[in-house]
């Protein structure tokens, strides 16, 4: 098993999804986190997503689908969205960006 060791807090961290057998994304809510994509051999890792930018207000937790893109909480924004990490587009996919629950 390799540890890897990123700067933005341990405390800081919500999920891993997994792409592949050496790269897996990490979610930190700190503020200096995002969405990281981590090569678990050489412990290389860059941050595909910013936390406070305008597509992602605070990430939370995450997972991967099957055709590669990975599904997150983004607690900032009260929406669930899906980052496409070849285009590096991102949709959303449930929320309106309202705190408070729509059914009563």
């Amino acid at each position: 098993m390799t540890m890897v060791t990123v700067s933005v807090g341990v405390n800081s961290m919500f999920g891993v999804a997994y792409k592949n057998s050496v790269e897996c994304y990490v979610s930190s809510s700190a503020n200096v986190g995002g969405l990281f994509l981590v090569n678990v051999q050489t412990g290389h890792f860059e941050r595909e997503l910013f936390n406070g930018s305008e597509s992602l207000k605070l990430v939370h937790g995450i997972c991967s689908k099957s055709d590669g893109k990975v599904v997150l909480v983004d607690r900032g924004a009260s929406k669930v969205r899906e980052f496409d990490v070849v285009s590096k587009q991102m949709t959303n996919l449930a929320g309106f960006g309202h705190t408070e629950s729509r059914l009563r």
